[in-house]
Protein backbone atom coordinates (compact mmCIF):
# COMPACT_ATOMS: atom_id res chain seq x y z
CA UNK A 1 0.00 0.00 0.00
CA UNK A 2 1.61 3.58 -0.98
CA UNK A 3 1.17 5.72 2.10
CA UNK A 4 -0.48 3.76 4.60
CA UNK A 5 -1.20 6.48 7.13
CA UNK A 6 -3.94 7.89 4.98
CA UNK A 7 -5.47 4.66 4.82
CA UNK A 8 -8.35 3.09 7.18
CA UNK A 9 -7.91 -0.38 8.75
CA UNK A 10 -10.15 -2.82 8.91
CA UNK A 11 -11.36 -4.83 12.27
CA UNK A 12 -13.98 -7.69 10.71
CA UNK A 13 -16.58 -8.34 13.29
CA UNK A 14 -19.90 -10.08 13.66
CA UNK A 15 -21.97 -8.13 15.90
CA UNK A 16 -25.44 -7.40 16.00
CA UNK A 17 -26.39 -8.51 12.81
CA UNK A 18 -29.26 -10.97 11.03
CA UNK A 19 -27.83 -14.49 9.56
CA UNK A 20 -28.24 -12.68 6.38
CA UNK A 21 -26.44 -9.89 6.98
CA UNK A 22 -22.57 -9.11 6.56
CA UNK A 23 -20.73 -6.00 8.17
CA UNK A 24 -16.81 -4.76 8.00
CA UNK A 25 -16.33 -2.32 10.67
CA UNK A 26 -13.47 0.56 9.68
CA UNK A 27 -11.22 2.24 12.14
CA UNK A 28 -9.05 5.41 11.17
CA UNK A 29 -5.05 4.88 11.08
CA UNK A 30 -3.80 5.55 14.96
CA UNK A 31 0.07 6.28 14.87
CA UNK A 32 1.17 3.34 13.22
CA UNK A 33 4.77 2.72 12.26
CA UNK A 34 5.02 0.25 9.94
CA UNK A 35 8.53 -0.63 11.27
CA UNK A 36 7.70 -1.94 14.37
CA UNK A 37 5.99 -4.76 12.54
CA UNK A 38 8.50 -7.05 11.38
CA UNK A 39 5.73 -10.39 10.43
CA UNK A 40 3.77 -10.91 7.31
CA UNK A 41 2.36 -8.04 4.86
CA UNK A 42 -1.19 -8.97 6.57
CA UNK A 43 0.00 -7.17 9.72
CA UNK A 44 -1.61 -5.45 13.05
CA UNK A 45 -1.47 -2.85 15.12
CA UNK A 46 -3.08 -2.82 18.34
CA UNK A 47 -3.87 -0.73 21.19
CA UNK A 48 -4.96 -3.00 23.82
CA UNK A 49 -8.47 -1.95 22.65
CA UNK A 50 -8.93 -2.74 19.10
CA UNK A 51 -6.88 -4.64 16.50
CA UNK A 52 -6.40 -2.75 13.53
CA UNK A 53 -6.48 -4.98 10.12
CA UNK A 54 -4.93 -3.96 6.65
CA UNK A 55 -4.15 -4.69 2.97
CA UNK A 56 -6.84 -7.58 3.71
CA UNK A 57 -9.47 -6.16 0.58
CA UNK A 58 -8.26 -8.95 -1.32
CA UNK A 59 -10.13 -11.66 1.09
CA UNK A 60 -13.40 -9.62 1.29
CA UNK A 61 -16.09 -10.72 -0.54
CA UNK A 62 -17.71 -7.33 -2.42
CA UNK A 63 -21.15 -6.97 -1.09
CA UNK A 64 -20.03 -6.23 2.57
CA UNK A 65 -21.67 -3.14 3.84
CA UNK A 66 -18.89 -0.40 5.23
CA UNK A 67 -19.86 1.11 8.69
CA UNK A 68 -17.44 3.49 11.40
CA UNK A 69 -17.87 2.05 14.78
CA UNK A 70 -19.98 4.98 16.05
CA UNK A 71 -23.05 3.87 14.02
CA UNK A 72 -23.64 0.43 15.84
CA UNK A 73 -24.62 1.51 19.35
CA UNK A 74 -23.91 -0.07 22.64
CA UNK A 75 -20.44 -2.28 21.10
CA UNK A 76 -16.71 -1.12 21.89
CA UNK A 77 -13.92 -3.53 23.26
CA UNK A 78 -14.19 -0.09 25.95
CA UNK A 79 -17.79 -1.42 26.88
CA UNK A 80 -16.60 -4.85 26.94
CA UNK A 81 -13.71 -4.01 29.29
CA UNK A 82 -16.08 -1.73 31.63
CA UNK A 83 -18.53 -5.20 31.89
CA UNK A 84 -15.48 -7.39 33.00
CA UNK A 85 -14.56 -4.32 35.74
CA UNK A 86 -18.11 -4.30 36.51
CA UNK A 87 -18.31 -7.86 37.51
CA UNK A 88 -14.73 -7.50 39.23
CA UNK A 89 -16.37 -4.74 41.36
CA UNK A 90 -19.39 -7.02 42.44
CA UNK A 91 -16.51 -9.58 43.19
CA UNK A 92 -14.98 -7.31 45.84
CA UNK A 93 -18.06 -6.27 47.40
CA UNK A 94 -18.92 -9.94 48.41
CA UNK A 95 -15.54 -10.00 49.25
CA UNK A 96 -16.03 -6.97 51.57
CA UNK A 97 -19.26 -8.73 52.68
CA UNK A 98 -17.76 -11.93 53.73
CA UNK A 99 -14.94 -9.88 55.76
CA UNK A 100 -17.21 -7.77 57.62
CA UNK A 101 -19.96 -9.82 58.48
CA UNK A 102 -19.51 -13.58 58.28
CA UNK A 103 -15.87 -12.95 59.18
CA UNK A 104 -14.85 -15.32 56.64
CA UNK A 105 -10.93 -14.27 55.27
CA UNK A 106 -10.30 -17.54 53.26
CA UNK A 107 -14.20 -16.91 51.07
CA UNK A 108 -12.84 -12.99 50.73
CA UNK A 109 -9.42 -13.58 49.43
CA UNK A 110 -10.48 -16.38 46.91
CA UNK A 111 -13.01 -13.37 45.67
CA UNK A 112 -10.75 -10.79 45.94
CA UNK A 113 -8.22 -13.12 43.50
CA UNK A 114 -11.27 -13.61 41.12
CA UNK A 115 -11.67 -10.04 40.46
CA UNK A 116 -8.12 -9.02 40.16
CA UNK A 117 -8.37 -11.92 37.22
CA UNK A 118 -11.48 -10.19 35.47
CA UNK A 119 -9.13 -7.13 35.36
CA UNK A 120 -6.68 -8.90 34.10
CA UNK A 121 -8.73 -11.01 31.33
CA UNK A 122 -10.31 -7.61 30.42
CA UNK A 123 -6.57 -6.23 29.10
CA UNK A 124 -5.29 -9.05 27.62
CA UNK A 125 -7.89 -10.38 25.50
CA UNK A 126 -9.96 -9.28 22.21
CA UNK A 127 -12.40 -11.52 20.75
CA UNK A 128 -12.03 -11.19 16.57
CA UNK A 129 -14.18 -12.33 14.61
CA UNK A 130 -13.54 -13.16 10.74
CA UNK A 131 -16.53 -12.94 8.65
CA UNK A 132 -16.53 -14.04 5.15
CA UNK A 133 -18.58 -13.46 2.09
CA UNK A 134 -20.23 -17.20 2.55
CA UNK A 135 -22.07 -16.59 5.82
CA UNK A 136 -19.40 -18.36 7.45
CA UNK A 137 -17.98 -16.90 10.60
CA UNK A 138 -15.04 -17.88 12.55
CA UNK A 139 -14.20 -16.78 16.10
CA UNK A 140 -11.07 -16.29 17.67
CA UNK A 141 -9.86 -15.31 21.10
CA UNK A 142 -6.32 -13.67 20.55
CA UNK A 143 -4.31 -13.23 23.76
CA UNK A 144 -1.34 -10.89 22.87
CA UNK A 145 1.28 -9.47 25.15
CA UNK A 146 2.71 -6.23 24.69
CA UNK A 147 1.19 -6.50 21.39
CA UNK A 148 3.37 -9.03 20.47
CA UNK A 149 3.93 -8.44 16.23
CA UNK A 150 4.62 -11.72 15.31
CA UNK A 151 1.93 -13.32 17.13
CA UNK A 152 -0.49 -10.71 15.69
CA UNK A 153 0.85 -11.40 12.22
CA UNK A 154 0.31 -14.77 12.92
CA UNK A 155 -3.04 -14.53 13.58
CA UNK A 156 -3.87 -12.61 10.38
CA UNK A 157 -2.14 -14.53 8.25
CA UNK A 158 -3.66 -17.73 9.66
CA UNK A 159 -7.13 -16.02 9.17
CA UNK A 160 -6.49 -14.87 5.55
CA UNK A 161 -5.22 -18.64 5.12
CA UNK A 162 -8.84 -19.35 6.06
CA UNK A 163 -10.45 -16.74 4.29
CA UNK A 164 -8.80 -17.95 0.82
CA UNK A 165 -9.26 -21.60 2.05
CA UNK A 166 -13.26 -20.78 2.07
CA UNK A 167 -13.52 -18.61 -1.31
CA UNK A 168 -11.75 -21.47 -3.21
CA UNK A 169 -14.43 -23.83 -2.55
Amino acid sequence: MDNINNKENYLILNKYLNKDEKILLTFPERNFNKNKFKSHEKAAVTDKRFIYLYNIDDYLDSSMKYLPLNEIKGFSQENVRKSYINISLFFIFLGILFLLFLRNGMISLLLFITATLFIIFSKKYVNIIILTGNNITYPYKLKFNNANPDEIGNFIFNASVIIDNLKSK
